[in-house]
């Protein structure tokens, strides 16, 4: 029988104005926490609009029941991914009661603001954004973790902060923040793509002049009128400004992501990438990071795939790269090499890279590689044709139901689309238990190991776990990590 757990959910953990600094909540009085919270603005392809509001600030908090004696259990706070602009901690994906029933953890899921609403920086004078509020809401529910995690049972000095893509990415900020350091011990990235470089304060200029053009209405970037707008419309006004950012481009890796947070000098004194490692930590990648970024080109000609490596990587890389097999393309090919290009440089050799950076003898390397027998991208969305089970690929996120314990997609269906059941194989059953069993025992020890658990080797001997359908090693030689190191992916420019 399942270990019975109590949810806690939409806890109010900070209220913020727009583009203003989030504001802790403290209160004594009884709170009701049986619903979520509506998520924080975003695409309503992705949430539908009536579960929306910039009052989003809320966590949730899954703990077993009874306990032993006051002993207090270590805590796993989870931080969502999607691009910065998407997402929330109460995706049916991340509902903690699986983990926190099987590893005896105290798990914490939360929303921070997303889009232009959590990371537009820039302008001037009064008009000046400092932007990171998505990164401070984060900051600030961390801390509510330290003041009150007591409460639900969780151990305040045993706090492992973990996520996944974007999530993974806030958790690389989370370790050189100056002013995270105490708020947590160890670490966990799922799938962080460390290639790609957070924004300069050059580069976060380049965006809020964008935003402020896409806005028309508000064309002099004055924040009286910008904050005057529906959330809603600040939305709409964010893709179009991606879509606008044309200059990015020629920052290379850096024009990927538009809504990043910027290294400013306080919160962010250094790129992620560039820092080295200095608390414990598990990082890893799939085995096919690329496809679903690539998937939104159903063919590519060779020639625009060749000017794509050059406004990636810089004028002399492209030659480099295509006398690799492995990214030469051609002949209809050309999509599947920028998938590998993307999977191998941004996400697998930039997280080798980091890990062989790494201060603590205690970090560790994964690779997820274990093709589910469900559609974890549902049908039905464009850019997820090339990871349905049929393709054959161990797509971006599809880690993420195998580390929660549920076999579910992550996002919803798209409109007039009805999935089918899913569930875990036997073999899939045995994985997922596997994985929790490794994420709870390293947020119990800060170390992936314990009664049971095969061994797994720390990092310093650049050998990373694969959970396939068994366990086995690599050491990605496949990936040319020696030319993407040379090529200085994701490091300051």
């Amino acid at each position: 029988m399942a270990r019975p757990v109590r949810a806690y959910l939409g806890i109010r953990y900070a209220t913020a104005g727009r583009w203003e600094r989030p504001r802790p909540v403290r209160t004594d009085a009884p709170v009701r926490a049986t619903v979520p919270g509506d998520t924080c603005p975003q695409s309503t392809k992705w949430q539908p609009a009536d579960l929306q509001s910039e009052d989003c600030l809320f966590i949730n908090v899954w703990t077993p029941a009874g306990g032993g004696r006051g002993r207090l259990r270590p805590v796993m706070v989870f931080l969502h991914g999607g691009a910065f602009v998407l997402g929330s901690g109460s995706n049916p994906v991340y509902d903690g009661r699986n983990l926190a029933a099987r590893g005896d953890v105290v798990l914490v899921s939360l929303n921070y603001r997303l889009g232009a609403l959590g990371f537009l920086a820039g302008g001037d004078g009064e008009d000046q954004l400092e932007g990171n509020y998505g990164l401070r809401d984060q900051q600030v529910a961390l801390q509510w973790v330290q003041t009150n995690i007591r409460a639900f049972g969780g151990d305040p000095d045993a706090v492992t902060v973990f996520g996944e893509s974007a999530g993974a990415m806030s958790v690389g900020a989370h370790l050189v923040a100056p002013t995270s350091q105490a708020l947590f011990r160890a670490a966990i990235m799922e799938s962080n793509p460390y290639g790609i470089p957070f924004k300069s304060a050059g580069e976060s200029r380049v965006v809020r002049r964008s935003f402020d053009l896409a806005s028309e209405r508000c064309l002099t970037g004055a924040l009286t009128c910008l904050r005057a707008l529906p959330f809603g419309r600040v939305v709409e006004i964010e893709a179009s400004a991606v879509a606008s950012a044309i200059p990015l481009l020629l920052e290379g890796l850096a024009g990927l992501l538009t809504w990043t947070p910027v290294v400013d000098g306080e919160l962010l004194p250094i790129q992620p990438s560039a820092a080295a490692v200095r608390k414990p930590v598990i990082a890893g990648t799939n085995t096919d990071e690329g496809p679903l970024f690539a998937g939104g080109f159903r063919s590519l000609p060779d020639w625009e795939y060749h000017l794509a490596l050059r406004f990636l990587f810089g004028g002399g890389a492209p030659d480099q790269i295509l006398a690799r097999a492995r990214y030469a393309g051609g002949e209809g090919q050309d999509v599947e090499a920028l998938g590998r290009v993307i999977g191998d440089a941004l996400f697998t050799c930039a997280n080798r890279r980091v890990l062989g950076n790494a201060r603590v003898s205690d970090a560790f390397g994964y690779e997820f590689a274990l093709l589910p027998s469900y559609a974890v991208w549902p049908p039905g969305w464009p850019m997820a044709a090339a990871c349905q089970p049929a393709r054959g690929k161990v797509c971006h996120t599809f880690e993420l139901p195998f580390v929660f314990g549920n076999a579910v997609a992550v996002l919803p269906a798209p409109p007039g689309t009805v999935l089918p059941e899913t569930r875990f194989t036997p073999a899939e059953q045995k994985l997922s238990g596997l994985m929790t069993d490794y994420w709870a025992a390293f947020a119990h020890r800060a170390r992936p190991d314990g009664p049971g658990l095969p061994d797994w080797p720390p990092f310093g001997d650049g050998v990373r776990l694969v959970f396939g359908r068994d366990l086995s090693r690599t050491r990605d030689d496949a990936a040319h990590c020696d030319m993407w190191n040379g090529l200085a992916v994701g490091r300051d420019r």
